[in-house]
């Protein structure tokens, strides 16, 4: 008989870590989109009431600031 279970292991474990690599990686563009689009409509919401908005933000927009100057 030969022995298979150590490659089904190994298989398995690699499935898992590539499936939680995938999901890392998709929570992580999910949240990054969701902070540009808050980003995006306290700027809009600033406009509106005659303001100007100062924005500072990293490249995927995980630190960021945001005020409003009104004249």
């Amino acid at each position: 008989m030969k022995k298979q279970p150590r490659t089904v292991e190994r298989k398995m474990v690699y499935l898992l870590a590539g499936l939680a690599l995938s999901l890392g990686i998709l929570l992580l563009l999910s949240t990054s989109v969701m902070n540009h689009l808050q980003i995006n409509n306290a700027a809009n919401q600033c406009v509106e009431i005659g303001g100007d908005p100062i924005v500072e933000k990293d490249l995927l927009a995980f630190n960021w600031s945001f005020s409003c100057d009104v004249d």
